[in-house]
């Protein structure tokens, strides 16, 4: 099919691939799921983390959604104004929060 026949879901999908395709060393992902609806941003999420894992690339993720940056993430970075609060995996993220804005972004509580 041509590419304004697909789906907003298909045309995405098609968009990571090309991109992975080349296998590069980094790959940048702004906010690519934002504009999706559930269903397609779930089937994306997991196609995503599989192509991640297949090509072994690293991948910036930049994503305003803590569910999706837990599930997706090997390591998080967590900005405030530009700056970083905390770089962890997502199981210390949620355990040892560095600050309290990082505690109320994941829903915890900081762990002294």
């Amino acid at each position: 099919r041509l590419p304004n026949e697909l789906s907003g879901g298909e045309q995405q999908r098609v968009g990571i691939v090309r991109a992975m395709i080349g296998q590069p060393k980094i790959l940048l992902m702004d906010e690519p799921f934002s504009a999706l609806d559930a269903i397609s941003r779930k089937q994306l999420q997991v196609l995503t983390k599989e192509l991640h894992k297949e090509f072994g690339m690293t991948t910036i993720f930049v994503t305003h959604d803590t569910d999706e940056a837990l599930k997706l993430a090997d390591r998080i970075a967590v900005l405030q104004d530009g700056e970083i609060r905390q770089v962890a995996n997502p199981e210390t993220i949620l355990k040892a929060p560095a600050t309290d804005f990082v505690a109320d972004l994941f829903g915890g509580s900081v762990h002294d």
